[in-house]
């Protein structure tokens, strides 16, 4: 999975995964920093 964030406030921001109940573990493989303001977080499924 892929996730990339922008560094700008949204108010209350939206919400990236609706429906899930419980807990879903993730561990962050890598991160590329794209210019000062976007920032890509690559994330692998945790068993």
């Amino acid at each position: 999975m892929i996730i990339t964030t922008a560094s700008v406030i949204l108010g209350e921001g939206i919400p990236l995964f609706k429906g899930i109940f419980g807990d879903i573990k993730f561990k962050c493989k890598k991160v590329e920093v794209l210019n000062p303001y976007l920032v890509k977080h690559y994330y692998e499924r945790d068993k």
